[in-house]
C-alpha cells in the first residue's frame, strides 16, 4: 500500500500498487498529494523505496545505491530518481549518511513520490512517466479501467458514410449503434451510414464490453429537422424583437447555422448573434406594419424548410373592411389573397384566415376558413343590435376585429 503523509497525520492512501481504488484527504484534494497516490496506482513506489523497507508485499525490496548501478532492481526501479534514505526537514534533506560504497545521498525533495512535504512536490521525472504508460498498457486491473474514446465527424448525410475509431481498443470491446443507423466491419474502426434514405435526427453509437457502455458519440444524420430546435420571438418593445433559436438537442450535433427570414415590410435583421446565429436582433422601420418571421436551420447535408416563428410589431392581416356596414342581409369580407400570399416566402404555402361572427354575449354565430378572397355572411334572420366580427390568420394571437352593426 502507497500512502503519503505530513508530520503524523496520513493524508492519503492507495490500497494497492497498482491500484483502481484509493483516497485523499479532504484538506489535501486538490494538492501534490493527488498525484502522489495516483503515482502508486499507476505502479510507482515511493523514492525511498527499497532504501527504507516498506511493508505492502514487495519480496524484492533492496536498497537502492547512490551511483545508480542497482537501480533497475532495487530502490523504487526507477533508473532516474536519486537514491533516497527518506531523512527529510520539510523540503530539505536532512541526512548525513553514506550508501554501502560509502557514497552520500543526495535525493530530490521535489519528486512527487518522495517523502518531503507535499508541498515541495512538482514533478515526475521521465522514466516514472514511461513506467506509468506502460502500467497502463501491459496491467490487467489498468487496462480494465482504460475508458476508450470515440471519434467521428457528424453529421451523416444521405447515401453517405463516415469512419468512427475508438482509442485503447481491447479484443472483448464491440459496437453498438441507434436503429437509425448502420454499422459495418469491426474492431478499432468502423463504418457507420444511416440505416435507410428516411432515417433522421440524433443517432449514436457505442463501445461496449460485457453489455456495458464503455463510450458513446451522438450522430446526427441528415439535415437538421425542425422538431430539433425552438425558435421563438421576444419583443424588446414595439420596434425592437429578439429571435432564438435554442437548440434541443446534445451540443456535439448543433447545426452549422441557423437562416432568418423577413418579409421585410421595411423590417430588417441588424444583427446576427453566436457562432451559429443561434439569435438576431429584428428593428422596424420609422413607420411599419408587422412582420412575420422564419428560421430554418443549416449543416453540411443543407437546410431544412423555413418554420414560422411567429410576428414581430403589430401586424394586421391584409383584409379590407367589411361592407356593408350597418348591413341588413349579407355581410361581404374580402380579404386580399395576393398579399396573403405575400406574407410567407415558403414556396406553395399560405395563410389560413378563420373569419368569426359573435354576438355581444361571446356565442360563436358565424364562421367560414379562406385562404384570401372574398366570403359573406347571411345575417338577415339576426336581431338589430352590434356584432363583432373576428379575423384570426393562424399566426397572430389575437385577431383583427371590426365592430358589426346588423339592422333591418
Amino acid at each position: 500500500m502507497g500512502t503519503s503523509t505530513n508530520t503524523d497525520n496520513v493524508l492519503g492512501s492507495a490500497s494497492s500498487i497498482p491500484s483502481t481504488a484509493m483516497w485523499v484527504h479532504g484538506s489535501v484534494y486538490n494538492t501534490s498529494v493527488l498525484s502522489h497516490e495516483l503515482g502508486h496506482c499507476l505502479g510507482l513506489y515511493h523514492t525511498h523505496h527499497g532504501t527504507v523497507f516498506e511493508t505492502g508485499g514487495d519480496p524484492n525490496q533492496c536498497a537502492e545505491l547512490v551511483n545508480g548501478s542497482n537501480s533497475t532492481t532495487c530502490g523504487d526501479y526507477i533508473s532516474d530518481t536519486p537514491a533516497d534514505p527518506n531523512l527529510w526537514n520539510v523540503c530539505r534533506y536532512n541526512g548525513f549518511i553514506t550508501d554501502a560504497n560509502g557514497q552520500t545521498y543526495n535525493p530530490s525533495s521535489n519528486n512527487y513520490m518522495a517523502y518531503s512535504d507535499y508541498s515541495c512536490w512538482t514533478t515526475f521525472i521521465s522514466a516514472q512517466s514511461q513506467r506509468m504508460r506502460d502500467f497502463i498498457a501491459n496491467t490487467s486491473i489498468l487496462k480494465n479501467a482504460i475508458v476508450p474514446v470515440i471519434s467521428g465527424s457528424t453529421p451523416i448525410c444521405s447515401g453517405s458514410t463516415k469512419t468512427f475509431s475508438a482509442t485503447d481498443w481491447q479484443s472483448s470491446y464491440y459496437w453498438g449503434n441507434s436503429s437509425n443507423l448502420s454499422i459495418s466491419g469491426s474492431g478499432s474502426s468502423v463504418t457507420v451510414s444511416p440505416a435507410s434514405s428516411s432515417s433522421s435526427g440524433v443517432g449514436w453509437v457505442t463501445v461496449n464490453n460485457g453489455g456495458q457502455v464503455l463510450a458513446r458519440l451522438n450522430v446526427y444524420i441528415g439535415k437538421p429537422l425542425s422538431s430539433d430546435y425552438d425558435p421563438y420571438l421576444l419583443m424588446k418593445n414595439q420596434t425592437i424583437t429578439w429571435g432564438e433559436a435554442n437548440w434541443l438537442q446534445y451540443d456535439n450535433i448543433k447545426p452549422t447555422s441557423y437562416d432568418w427570414v423577413i418579409y421585410d415590410y421595411g423590417w430588417s435583421i441588424v444583427n446576427r448573434i453566436g457562432s451559429n446565429y443561434e439569435s438576431v436582433i429584428i428593428t422596424a422601420p420609422s413607420k411599419y406594419d408587422g412582420t412575420y418571421v422564419y428560421v430554418r436551420a443549416y449543416n453540411s447535408c443543407g437546410y431544412n424548410s423555413l418554420s414560422l416563428v411567429g410576428h414581430a410589431g403589430a401586424f394586421k392581416s391584409p383584409s379590407s373592411s367589411p361592407y356593408p356596414n350597418p348591413v341588413s342581409d349579407i355581410l361581404n369580407i374580402e380579404i386580399d389573397a395576393d398579399a396573403a400570399q405575400s406574407l410567407l416566402p415558403v414556396k406553395g404555402a399560405s395563410l389560413t384566415f378563420d373569419v368569426r361572427l359573435y354576438d355581444g354575449l361571446g356565442n360563436l354565430l358565424r364562421q367560414q376558413s379562406t385562404k384570401g378572397g372574398s366570403l359573406q355572411f347571411n345575417v338577415s334572420s339576426l336581431p338589430d343590435g352590434i356584432y363583432y366580427l373576428h379575423i384570426y390568420d393562424g399566426v397572430n394571437s389575437s385577431p383583427e376585429m371590426h365592430q358589426i352593426l346588423v339592422e333591418h
